[in-house]
């Protein structure tokens, strides 16, 4: 069995070694010892080190018993800096290398005893609290990203480096508590790393094993990767970037459906050879053709570069079959699909963008014995054979260039017992496929660091993911993510997004039709972001503020755009007349249209608030965030227009994703408590609402504002919501938030009646909001 698959550069132990030579930008470190060991680690003068744990707080053996945690004997040489530890099992030394940037600690461990030790968990030393974290945590072991962890905060920053001899895997972990920072090192165990690399590190009777553990620190405003420098670099020259793709335009993905009965395709797969290609459906092509030029036409309006196609062989199975990922099998599971789709494909072509499919690490079988069909492993036997003869089907019909890998695991049995496991694949993998297939982008479900060096990972919004991981872009800058905007409402999160694209991430969304909302969203956003990368027109940045209110009227819409921006930090109530010339006129550039309302937020205009409900009214439009700005800079003034409004759209059951919880949200801001009592008789209409996901987001935000406003005649109707799945988290919270005793036993006892019925997601929402509030 492999080892190690993002390999531990051998460089590593030099530079443990020689780090007083490195001409970095670390803080000063003094080490200080006493006749028991270690007593000081000061950096710039300030105590680093907050104590030392008890070396060992887990030995296993391969019979599964445990071993002795405490020594029977300890002692320290001052001369060599060595500890030594006697267990009536075997020693563990550890020798303290000093150096001018930090510490490094040799540690061996032998095994004396008469069985294999199979996993060890060592305790390090315990450091101080940096303060509120930044970036960094989490742990390494050198098997899917690099050997180092960097931390910071606030109080400085520590750069964590690990190695072990023979190269075996160690994982390093740190958590944060809440003035310290544990250290603890663990080898062995049965965790699976990444595929086919387990966390084995068995230690023979009469043998031993050995790793370094380096820190470095660094003071207050210090940059941990500048710490790292010399690290980071020796990473590169072991790793270089492999995938070369600087195009960020966007990438439209699309969703057919189809596909043949599940008794057909049960029956296809048991007997692929016998399947006969299925007569032409006229009716069928004619729809594939005409979704594939309106997807060109919104990809033309949205200026992407490709399309990736999700489900070629249809969706006859529910999830977790659902995306076959085999070309191969089209036409075994979508035939008519099979008979058009050379067709569709080359509609793309001509248009000069980049074909894309799905693919998976498995294969779709049916299995005869439990007469079901599902991805399976064994028939895969190997990742990267799998990936590329789907890989070498596809380029060698259509010419794809770009593929989207589901789920990128792979399941195989381990250890004595054969028991299955899914490991992620390794970043090996995508660095075969891209030596293999240059100009080929791979986009894998999920990632690890080392994964960037050779794909660029897929990500949702809505699941938090916007940008790449600081630590991969710094290992290799032109590192990237496809986010997907979906659900995460790209008009809400809009400044996100376009932070997203100027980070040099590129966005993906549905497209089958230019009038799309996140397609034209996605305009909105390369466009602003592009603005923004291009900078300030000098006529702007040299305007005082009254010369800027001119400027609004200008032929050039990025001057517009910006006059509108730099007012926002020089607010002139002179200018409040023409910012609303913007933004109410229809046919203003869209990102115009938003800068100037949120100008007109930081100035005080009551005449304006009809216009802005006028605004916020319009279909589609995007603007009600940025029109809650502009409401919210106008005070109570727009507490009651904001409740008739927030009245209108609970009666027409408003559809749109983000009225209700801008409103509910901006409600707070505006209003005085006194509103609790009108937004209270708003609740009786909640339960007449569908029972969507939308409008379930919708009634959230209403229960949460409920909550927040403290009507104490509400505590009645949230308890009564305490029974819906859905609403419960929401209600659970208000009822918290209204303050009072009984309210809070309310949940309480909800959270009893959870744990008595063995209801854990019920036991999870009502915790949460107990230790929300």
């Amino acid at each position: 069995m492999k080892t190690h698959t993002f390999k531990t550069p051998v460089f590593l132990y030099v530079l443990l070694g020689c780090i007083a030579f490195s001409p970095l930008l670390q803080a000063k470190t003094d080490v200080f010892f006493n006749g028991q060991g270690l007593s000081s680690i000061q950096v710039e003068g300030v105590e680093r080190l907050h104590s030392i744990p008890r070396t060992i707080w887990l030995v296993k053996q391969a019979s599964g018993s445990g071993l002795r945690a405490d020594p029977s004997s300890r002692s320290f040489d001052p001369g060599s800096r060595t500890l030594t530890e006697t267990y009536p099992w075997g020693t563990i030394r550890q020798v303290y290398h000093v150096l001018p940037e930090g510490l490094q600690i040799h540690m061996t461990v032998e095994n004396h005893s008469e069985e294999t030790i199979t996993e060890l968990r060592l305790n390090s030393l315990k450091l101080t609290g940096l303060g509120q974290y930044t970036k960094g945590g989490g742990s390494t072991a050198g098997v899917a990203g690099p050997p180092f962890l960097p931390v910071v905060g606030p109080e400085g920053s520590i750069v964590y480096s690990l190695d072990s001899e023979p190269r075996r895997p160690v994982k390093l972990l740190t958590s944060v508590e809440a003035d310290a920072i544990p250290v603890k090192v663990i080898l062995g165990g049965e965790e699976l790393l990444v595929d086919n690399v387990t966390a084995e590190h068995r230690i023979e009777p009469g043998a031993g094993t050995g790793f370094r553990l380096g820190f470095r620190f660094g003071g207050p405003g210090s940059d941990p990767f500048v710490v790292a420098e010399d690290f980071i670099e020796s990473c590169r020259k072991e790793h270089p970037m492999v995938l070369e793709w600087p195009d960020r335009r966007l990438m439209i993905r699309l969703f057919f459906g189809g596909g043949v009965s599940r008794e057909v395709a049960d029956h296809n797969l048991q007997h692929p050879d016998d399947v006969v290609p299925p007569e032409p459906d006229e009716k069928f092509r004619q729809r594939i053709l005409s979704t594939m030029r309106n997807t060109v036409e919104a990809a033309k309006a949205g200026d992407a570069q490709g399309v990736i196609v999700w489900d070629l062989e249809g969706g006859t199975y529910p999830h977790a079959t659902t995306y076959i990922g085999d070309p191969r099998h089209i036409r075994l599971l979508n035939p008519q699909m099979d008979l058009v789709i050379d067709e569709a494909f080359q509609i793309l072509k001509d248009a000069g963008l980049k074909i894309g499919i799905t693919l998976r690490t498995s294969r779709v079988v049916y299995n005869e014995e439990k007469k079901t069909t599902a991805h399976s492993h064994t028939v895969a036997e190997d990742p990267f054979r799998e990936l590329d003869a789907k890989v070498a089907y596809a380029k060698e019909r259509w010419g794809c260039e770009i593929f989207y890998v589901d789920t990128n695991y792979f399941w195989r049995p381990y250890g004595p017992k054969q028991e299955w496991k899914a490991g992620r694949v390794p970043p090996e993998l995508w660095v075969r496929l891209v030596e293999k297939y240059p100009d080929t982008l791979f986009i894998p479900e999920f990632g690890n660091i080392g994964d960037y060096q050779a794909a660029a990972i897929y990500g949702e919004a809505d699941m938090g993911n916007y940008k790449t991981p600081e630590l991969a872009r710094v290992l290799w800058p032109e590192s990237f993510r496809f986010i997907v905007i979906e659900d995460a409402d790209p008009y809400l999160q809009f400044e996100r997004f376009v932070e997203t694209v100027r980070d040099r991430n590129a966005l993906m969304t549905f497209g089958s039709n230019p009038d799309a909302k996140n397609v034209q969203a996605s305009v909105l956003i390369y466009r602003e972001a592009g603005w923004l990368d291009e900078g300030m027109p000098r006529a702007v940045e040299r305007a005082d503020a009254s010369e800027l209110t001119s400027l609004l009227a200008s032929d050039e819409a990025k001057v517009r755009f910006y006059a509108a921006r730099k007012l926002r930090e020089h607010p002139a109530d002179a200018a409040a007349a023409d910012l609303f010339a913007l933004a109410r006129n229809p046919e203003e550039i869209w990102n115009v249209r938003r800068q100037a309302l949120h100008a007109l937020g930081e100035i005080s205009s009551p005449a304006g608030i009809e216009d802005m409900i006028a605004i916020f009214s319009e279909s589609g439009s995007g603007l009600q965030p940025a029109v809650a700005v502009a409401l919210k800079g106008q005070g109570e003034a727009a507490a009651e227009p904001v409740l008739n409004l927030l009245s209108e759209q609970v009666a027409v059951k408003s559809r749109d994703l983000n009225r209700l919880p801008v409103l509910t949200r901006l409600l707070l801001d505006v209003a005085p408590k006194e509103a609790g009592l009108r937004l209270h008789d708003l609740v009786a209409q909640v339960p007449l609402f569908p029972s969507t996901y939308h409008q379930r987001v919708n009634q959230a935000a209403l229960i949460e504002a409920i909550g927040r406003f403290g009507h104490p005649g509400s505590e009645d109707y949230l308890a009564s919501l305490l029974n819906d799945d859905s609403l419960q988290e929401a209600a659970a919270e208000a009822l918290v938030s209204l303050g009072t005793e009984n309210s809070r036993s309310r949940v309480q006892a909800a959270l009893e009646s959870a744990k008595a019925n063995n209801n854990q997601e019920a036991v999870k929402r009502f915790t949460a909001a107990l230790k929300k509030n």
